[in-house]
């Protein structure tokens, strides 16, 4: 079972104010939040985690959005296993 980070979850284990994790969602540096229901979203924890690991570890900017991008192609493939 995946676990689902909401905000107020999302800043207290980044340290980041909201603004700064969806400027950060929107330039790749962080996971885009999911849609949980009609006015909800979350993000989830291992992907959060992932990205966390990877600013302590001192990781690029340029190796952040390459995480991103794997997470969210891998995203997109668990979907389409289910439905297809």
């Amino acid at each position: 079972m995946i676990q689902m980070l909401r905000l107020p979850d999302v800043t207290r284990v980044s340290a980041c104010k909201k603004w700064k994790v969806y400027a950060d969602a929107r330039a790749g540096l962080f996971p885009k939040p999911v849609k949980t229901g009609k006015r909800v979203s979350a993000w989830p924890a291992h992907e959060v985690e992932a990205v966390l690991k990877m600013r302590v570890a001192g990781r690029t900017d340029d190796e952040i959005k390459a995480l991103i991008s794997k997470q969210m192609d891998a995203r997109t493939a668990e979907v389409n296993t289910i439905f297809n």
